[in-house]
């Protein structure tokens, strides 16, 4: 088998044929040898110069491959080949100043040269210089607008600089030349979720990815996130199922999946999934406010309650944050009967986020169950008061309910204080009542 190196030598014009000849059947070392030797009898030897950088780089010997392109290039400060090679190895041995101001006089010299903008161009993206980067891509994709690598290339500065439907727009064009691309499928279906595109948009690429490689797990959990974001949870589990199935245990899967679950009400399939997640992290905020409703529908309120305020104390939340963190609290309290804790935390939900009125009507019931009925009356009256204000009447199912409430203790107070008869009330689902006396 040739080396490495002589294909790239055959193609150079400028290489002497019978040279490529003499050393081509030789090991790497004995090319390397006879050439050093060559350049001892006549080191003006442009051409020797550079096959033997091709060889030391071939090698992996940047450093002495660097000094023969420079004494190469030395001779002939606008040899094509010479820029172009001493440029990419400076790039290599990490002189990224010198080699980016090199390939900016190949480009200016040899505009046509596609090889050399190409190689301009990555150098350019891998240093972060994407607007730069972002012009040669175009120059390239001017003259050849059927590569779907470039598209792609392009579409990375883009959205580095911000230019999101510009970037948008060049993953679609890459994909259209070569749909099998399903990693950039993927990035397509990440950008489109971060730019707010609504998951019906996005769902077609990812079943057209999904059409390519249905085995690919970062696209399958893309789909479960993509039936999440619609609320349609249901749907969303047997694709992050699946993902598992092929042996994904990632955080992400197992709490978009224990999520799912919640709102599906499977409760126990959640608490499952989200124990395992906050295993893995346990200062996921979001993980963590389903974790414990999880938890409080499983019967287990005070590890709820120990969940929330170990989050509390280890992160810093919004206040609004802060305020369902407190709610949960209250939840986990009211659930056990222990209304005077869970008053307490809803008040603090209150005061973080009073805009949220639910907190509010938990705070009447816990009042009531408390038999603390002129507080309850006080706190139902105040949140039918501020809910009907409300111009999307968000808050109706709970003001019927408030209003029901305030019956009931309107009932309690007024035969509570007979010192002669007891009576049972019992209250009806219309919000009646009837009175049982008992002498």
């Amino acid at each position: 088998m040739n080396p490495p190196s002589l294909n790239a030598f055959a193609q150079d014009d400028f290489l002497a044929m019978d040279k490529v000849l003499e050393i081509g059947i030789l090991t790497e070392e004995e090319q390397i040898s006879i050439l050093q030797n060559s350049l001892r009898g006549d080191s003006t030897d442009i051409s020797g110069w550079l096959m033997l950088g091709m060889l030391y780089e071939n090698a992996g010997q940047i450093d002495k491959a660097v000094e023969a392109y420079h004494r190469a290039h030395s001779m002939d400060g606008q040899c094509e080949r010479c820029l172009q090679l001493y440029a990419n190895a400076l790039s290599l041995q990490g002189r990224v100043s010198l080699a980016m101001e090199l390939f900016q006089d190949a480009v200016e010299l040899y505009p046509n040269n596609a090889s050399i903008r190409s190689q301009y161009a990555r150098l350019l993206k891998r240093e972060s210089l994407f607007p730069r980067a972002f012009i040669q891509y175009s120059h390239l994709i001017e003259r050849d607008s059927s590569n779907f690598y470039l598209w792609e290339q392009l579409g990375d500065c883009a959205l580095r600089m911000g230019m999101n439907e510009i970037g948008i727009s060049a993953y679609v064009s890459s994909l259209n030349l070569n749909a099998a691309n399903v990693p950039l499928a993927l990035k397509l279906i990440n950008t489109l979720v971060k730019s707010d595109f609504s998951p019906t948009e996005i769902m077609p690429y990812a079943d057209a990815a999904l059409t390519c490689d249905s085995t690919y797990i970062p696209l399958l959990k893309a789909k479960g996130l993509l039936f999440y974001l619609a609320q349609d949870y249901k749907n969303a589990i047997p694709w992050f199922a699946d993902a598992v199935a092929k042996g994904d245990t990632s955080l992400f899967t197992l709490k978009y999946m224990g999520i799912s679950h919640y709102h599906v009400r499977n409760f126990f399939k959640a608490d499952e999934l989200l124990t395992k997640a906050y295993t893995l992290d346990t200062l996921d905020k979001n993980l963590n406010y389903f974790y414990a409703r999880a938890l409080i529908e499983m019967g287990d309120g005070r590890k709820a309650v120990k969940l929330m305020e170990s989050t509390i104390d280890l992160i810093t939340p919004l206040p609004i944050e802060l305020a369902a963190y407190h709610g949960i609290i209250g939840d986990a309290f009211q659930k056990v009967q222990m209304y005077r804790e869970a008053v307490a935390a809803y008040r603090k939900a209150i005061e973080l986020d009073p805009a949220y009125l639910s907190y509010l009507y938990e705070q009447g019931l816990c009042h009531y169950y408390s038999k603390e009925y002129e507080l309850a009356k006080e706190i139902f009256t105040r949140f039918i008061g501020m809910a009907e204000e409300d111009p999307i009447k968000k808050y109706k199912s709970s003001v019927s309910s408030a209003k029901y409430w305030i019956k009931r203790i309107d009932g309690e107070l007024f035969f509570e204080g007979s010192p002669t008869v007891r009576n049972d009330t019992i209250f009806l689902p219309s919000g009646g009542f009837i009175i049982k006396s008992n002498y």
